[in-house]
């Protein structure tokens, strides 16, 4: 099954590539792949006169981050620091990640306030989750995708894989028919053919999912 392809989230304005790979190979790109296969779906069941069985009128409430102020700022400082040492190039220990950390960005960075309210993030000890509440104008106005997609995330020999493992919407799961093709496919295929995907993803030399944290290992320079 061909999936259209997905663009990565736009570069910050100012200088620092984690960031923006932070949510472009981790969050974003679980989310965003989620979506296009949602939204996929739904074109396909609209010809089949089931559009209300996999969509809904109104958005559905999504947990919001809790994370006091201080430990954000705290957060902040430590992916803000790991990011410096990448760009100077300096040695630096492994950044790790709780789904925790990363709805906390996604609900305080202003760069990625279109998330904000609209995705989910939780990591259940290899597997990252992703409940999205989405409206979908552009292909049935006025309704909405409200599901969660399951994917194993992890970068490899330089190779950012992203494998579906699971999705539903309003609560049902996806048919088997729509899912076999999916779960063998790099759904991050694509994504990482994009301009300057590549080159960032290089930086690191792996990034794994397990125990329900992300790690983000950096490759260490030859001149350290």
């Amino acid at each position: 099954m061909n999936m259209p392809n997905v663009a990565p989230p736009p570069r910050p304005k100012k200088r620092g590539e984690f960031p923006w790979l932070l949510f472009g190979c981790l969050g974003g790109v679980a989310v965003l792949i989620f979506l296009v296969i949602a939204g996929y779906i739904v074109v396909r069941m609209a010809f089949s006169g089931i559009v209300d069985r996999y969509t809904d009128t109104g958005p559905m409430d999504l947990p919001q981050s809790e994370m006091p102020a201080d430990e954000y700022a705290a957060l902040k400082e430590r992916v803000d620091a790991f990011d410096a040492a990448l760009e100077a190039g300096a040695v630096t220990e492994p950044l790790e990640l709780t789904a925790e950390d990363i709805n906390a960005l996604i609900a305080n960075d202003p760069q990625w306030s279109n998330l904000k309210g609209r995705v989910h993030i939780s990591i259940d000890d290899d597997r990252i989750t992703g409940d999205v509440s989405m409206p979908v104008d552009a292909l049935l106005p006025g309704r909405y995708v409200n599901g969660s997609g399951t994917f194993t995330v992890f970068l490899r020999d330089g190779m950012l894989y992203v494998h579906l493992d699971a999705l539903t919407v309003s609560g049902t799961s996806v048919p088997e028919e729509f899912m076999a093709g999916l779960r063998s496919e790099n759904l991050a295929a694509e994504y990482v053919r994009e301009p300057g995907v590549q080159e960032s993803l290089d930086r690191f030399e792996s990034i794994e999912v397990s125990d329900g944290i992300i790690r983000v290992t950096p490759k260490v320079s030859p001149q350290a």
